[in-house]
């Protein structure tokens, strides 16, 4: 007797969820342009202290939370890689 499609599609859903468990996502800042994670720099003035979020294709940028993120370029250099020497 074969199996009803909506069934097989539970089956299947259970197999491979099509959503990943909301507990794995990690938020991360991302450039808000290309969603790749950015470097942030954080120093202090007077006293106070500042952050700043940089990418390495768009330059400083406001950055965006996000679950999603673009991998960097193979090859590509991030702006701390350029800056922090060993």
């Amino acid at each position: 007797m074969p199996i009803s499609p909506s069934v097989e599609f539970q089956r299947l859903e259970q197999a491979h969820p099509r959503h990943r468990e909301p507990s794995s996502l990690r938020s991360r800042e991302v450039c808000p342009h290309c969603k790749r994670e950015l470097t942030e720099f954080r120093f202090c003035v007077d006293g106070v202290p500042i952050s700043t979020w940089s990418c390495a294709e768009h330059g400083d940028v406001q950055p965006m939370k996000s679950a999603i993120s673009n991998p960097t370029r193979p090859g590509e250099s991030t702006i701390a890689d350029s800056i922090i020497q060993p």
